[in-house]
């Protein structure tokens, strides 16, 4: 610290809450004397981190400037910053000020005591309306004893946009905010936040007393905030320490306790001489932060022993038991200050110190990954006959009391196929019967509407998901038990079963119409298929495009078997098809014969023609003529020019059809024309 600065500091003897860094005014008159307000006690339990969204929701908060995983910490009733690093207190409700000359009137003040050696600057935030309008205020010199309105101060950001001013007075800048902030529409800050800022050299820790805002003393203490829930465990939640896993379960005794078992009595924990009870504790980076937000375990005063608090941590290469040099009845808060011992000689050999010493050496080996964090309480009574009843173990702002009443004990399993359109059943054991049941099922961790009932039968809403279910249990006179059955592994497609085959109606013959008939499909809920397909087979081949109900067999199915297999569709199971029963080859197909009529004048010179009928499949088609039942003409041409050799004589006609499948046919020989002409 510079000595120009050291003259424009007035520091303050250890423990006292006198200024030691003031903002007193603007030239004001001072104030007449009044009572001095009762002194307001933060614990680090509420000082929270500053989030994206500035400010935090905590009143107190480390601001941003802090670096990355670094907390303050209170170490005998002060608040120990790192350099570098910022607390502020948000000006909230009736404390929001209108103008940046409010805030110098009404007063902030930090306090720090004789032994520090570091630098402390006072910081001002504000925010108001209108895109990137936000500062903090610093002043351009440390450890001011006043705030003088011609002292030079730094804006962290030009006042009003770019040009804005960025250094000045206090007064210069003051009245720069505050012109903007009246120029904007809500005319009002949406935030303030006042604290000090730590930039001693690094290395170099500051301790602060007591921050001072609107003529409140705030002071930071060690040990315990208000219990904000308090949590009733039960004897039967209590768990025993094995060697395979250690720490057992959230709550359990610890090796020493194997053999005699504490118990609850009137809402005490009795713990024998020299057992142990702990309790887990999960995502601890830091012990340094676990024990700064409260820690406490509280006797009553009429245990025989006493119980200690105890902290056991176990991290990559090394683990400990901590636990307080000395203890007494009633409540134990955890001490930074205090001595303390570790059952595991830490780096250096060290195995006592005080709890700021040990922890620190811990937190440095973990490097911020603990395998596992349990604190609780240890019976340290001398005899082997004395009893330690514990009332109460605090984390943070979490409180636990102990209870011995009846609780079921229950579990819940599911069994059923894990497919759509199956029957999962709820199957619950408890230690108590004549328990009332009720069952709510939930899909990816949603309640499914209406399923509340002990079995569950999963629809195509289930398809892939993940399906649990969650049993409440009551009886008279015991606490209600809700139990939630393992996850299920998803929920596959269901399966589609026919319950009759598929047939052909209609003969094998080519030209005939085939039609897939005799369906009776469902799957094992009796729910109809929602549509079909159809694929037909030539000898075990696919026919391409013959994918309709009815297929008519062609030339190429002569001599083959024709077949087909039917395809079930209903969302959420599994496509299904069966193929029908073997059937007869395909025979050839018969034509429905027309009857062939001769038109025409029947006189030499003219054409005769031949109307041959309606006849079936097509065929092709030649004509046979007749004079007087003596073949004439055979050709496929239906016209006969008549001649003077055919004078006289009477004309009739054949008609014979072919076609590849299909059997030739002719048709009886026309009734004869009357003699030509």
């Amino acid at each position: 610290m510079s000595s120009e600065s050291a003259s424009r500091l007035k520091r303050v003897a250890a423990g006292s809450l006198a200024t030691a860094v003031a903002i007193t005014g603007l030239g004001l008159a001072a104030a007449p004397a009044t009572a001095a307000p009762a002194a307001v006690r933060v614990h680090l339990a509420e000082i929270g981190q500053e989030t994206s969204s500035y400010p935090a929701g905590n009143k107190w908060f480390i601001g941003a400037s802090s670096r990355p995983g670094i907390r303050a910490a209170i170490v005998n009733d002060k608040l120990v910053m790192k350099p570098f690093t910022q607390v502020l207190t948000q000006l909230k409700g009736t404390e929001l000020p209108a103008t940046v000359a409010e805030i110098i009137t009404e007063g902030v003040e930090v306090g720090i005591t004789d032994s520090d050696e570091g630098d402390v600057a006072l910081q001002i935030a504000l925010g108001w309306q209108g895109a990137g309008n936000w500062t903090t205020l610093r002043p351009g010199v440390q450890n001011l004893e006043d705030l003088d309105p011609a002292d030079p101060w730094i804006s962290s950001k030009p006042i009003g946009g770019v040009g804005g001013l960025t250094t000045g007075t206090l007064g210069e800048l003051a009245a720069a905010i505050d012109a903007s902030v009246a120029g904007t529409e809500s005319k009002s800050f949406a935030y303030a936040a006042v604290g000090a800022l730590v930039n001693n050299d690094p290395g170099v820790d500051t301790s602060i007393d007591s921050i001072t805002v609107n003529a409140v003393p705030y002071v930071f203490v060690d040990g315990l905030p208000a219990a904000s829930s308090t949590t009733k465990v039960q004897l039967s939640d209590i768990g025993t320490e094995t060697a395979a896993g250690y720490p057992a379960t959230s709550w359990f005794y610890g090796a020493g306790a194997a053999t005699a078992k504490p118990t609850v009595v009137g809402g005490n924990l009795v713990l024998p001489a020299k057992k142990q009870l702990l309790h887990a504790v999960s995502g601890v980076t830091s012990l340094r932060s676990l024990v700064s937000n409260g820690l406490a375990v509280t006797t009553t005063e009429a245990s025989v022993g006493s119980a200690s608090l105890q902290i056991a941590a176990g991290w990559t290469g090394g683990w400990t038991t901590l636990r307080p040099a000395a203890t007494t009845n009633g409540e134990n808060v955890a001490d930074f200050g205090a001595e303390w011992i570790s059952s595991k000689a830490l780096t250096g050999g060290v195995t006592t110190g005080t709890l700021d010493q040990l922890v620190g050496l811990i937190d440095t080996a973990a490097a911020g990954s603990f395998t596992y964090v349990a604190v609780g309480a240890f019976a340290d009574t001398s005899t082997g006959t004395g009893l330690t009843t514990v009332s109460s173990l605090q984390v943070g702002t979490s409180k636990t009391v102990f209870a011995n009443e009846a609780k079921i004990v229950a579990s819940v399993a599911v069994t059923g196929v894990k497919a759509v359109g199956n029957t999962l059943t709820a199957s619950v054991t408890a230690n108590y019967t004549g328990t009332t049941k009720t069952y709510q099922w939930y899909r990816d961790g949603k309640a499914i509407k209406n399923a509340t009932r002990s079995t569950y039968a999963p629809g195509a809403a289930d398809l892939n998901t993940r399906i649990t279910v969650v049993v409440t249990l009551a009886k008279a006179g015991l606490v209600k038990k809700a139990v939630t059955s393992p996850k299920i592994v998803r929920i596959a497609l269901g399966t589609l079963q026919f319950r009759a085959p598929a047939n052909i109606a209609g003969t094998p013959k080519v030209g005939v119409k085939l039609t897939a008939s005799g369906l009776a499909w469902g799957e094992v809920n009796e729910k109809p298929a929602s549509g079909y397909s159809y694929i037909w087979y030539r000898n075990d081949v696919a026919i391409k495009g013959a994918t309709a109900k009815t297929y008519v067999p062609v030339f190429a199915d002569l001599g083959k078997v024709v077949s087909v297999k039917v395809v079930a569709k209903l969302a959420g199971y599994a496509s299904t098809g069966a193929r029908n029963e073997p059937v007869a080859a395909v025979v050839p197909g018969t034509f429905v014969l027309g009857t062939p009529k001769i038109v025409g004048k029947r006189v030499v010179g003219q054409t005769l023609v031949v109307a041959p009928g309606a006849w079936s499949a097509a065929p092709t088609l030649r004509y046979a003529f007749f004079a007087d039942g003596e073949l004439i003409q055979y050709s496929t041409s239906p016209k006969l020019l008549l001649t003077w050799e055919h004078k006289g004589h009477s004309i009739s006609v054949e008609v014979t059809g072919s076609k590849q499948g299909y059997i030739t046919a002719t048709t009886p020989e026309s009734p004869t024309t009357a003699p030509i002409k």
